[in-house]
């Protein structure tokens, strides 16, 4: 019977502390979405990723892009999550996927890695709508004036893409927006 309440104790504060994460990326406006494997794939692709190029993701949620960066094109990974849970996730993932060597995972706020953002080969991006023009001039302004952009469902709104791709994404058909040497 302990043990029984021992682990009720346990799964309880493990949902409790996902909840509480959720609510802070939500306030911080930057809820949890995932891509497909797939979707991911075709966004490295379209920007051409070279092996030991480094890809930055913002609001990483659980490295799943990284980790694809680092596997099949040797890329390296700047990653930054402001959900707790999630970036103990994916720190936890990019460790047993065996690419701690190549994936740096950060907590916190974008402008955290404002400076790691200059040595960007590639700025991955699924971010809302919302958030990704909120922070398009900070972006802009921050990345490296040779770095390529792909953005996975939403455009920046002063900005056009260099390329527009479709691709299967969560049941639908998205659009990546590919952004070539976005600073002229």
């Amino acid at each position: 019977m302990v043990l029984v309440n021992i682990v009720f104790a346990a799964l309880a504060t493990i949902l409790l502390f996902w909840t509480i994460s959720l609510l802070i990326s939500a306030f911080a406006g930057a809820p949890s979405v995932f891509a497909e494997n797939k979707a991911i794939d075709e966004a490295f692709k379209l920007a051409k990723l070279q092996k030991d190029e480094l890809v930055v993701d913002l609001g990483c949620g659980d490295a799943k892009s990284l980790i694809l960066a680092a596997r099949k094109f040797s890329a390296r990974g700047l990653g930054v999550e402001i959900s707790p849970f999630y970036f103990l996730k994916a720190k936890l993932k990019v460790l047993l996927s065996g690419q701690s060597k190549k994936i740096k995972i950060v907590f916190g706020n974008f402008k955290k890695i404002e400076r790691e953002l200059k040595s960007a080969d590639l700025l991955y991006l699924y971010l809302w709508e919302n958030l990704l023009q909120k922070n398009e001039e900070w972006i802009f302004q921050s990345i490296n004036p040779k770095a390529r952009i792909v953005s996975l469902s939403f455009p920046f709104a002063k900005h056009k893409a260099d390329q527009i791709k479709e691709v299967a994404n969560a049941r639908a058909v998205r659009k990546i927006y590919f952004y070539q040497s976005p600073i002229d």
